[in-house]
């Protein structure tokens, strides 16, 4: 998976510092996002295109509620993302 997109948040410190400091920020490389909601759209746009698994993340409070409808619509259309 080359890219994971995100909106940094508190809930996740950990996992945005290993893939910053441990990975170098390649092999996923991060793409950071304005909102969730535009994080999984682009997951979704890119696994669409290409055909490849896409992953996005997003905090556990406020930012699981908005990624929800671009998640559902994903999964709506068999598409690789997670």
């Amino acid at each position: 998976m080359p890219y994971i997109t995100l909106n940094p948040g508190a809930s996740f410190r950990g996992l945005h510092d290993s893939l910053v400091n441990h990975l170098g920020n390649q092999q996923p490389e991060m793409l950071v996002c304005l909102h969730e909601e535009h994080a999984v759209a682009i997951a979704h746009g890119y696994a669409k295109v290409t055909g490849e698994p896409s992953a996005s993340c997003s905090t556990a409070t406020w930012g699981s509620c908005t990624p929800r409808w671009r998640s559902s619509t994903a999964s709506a259309t068999e598409c690789p993302c997670c």
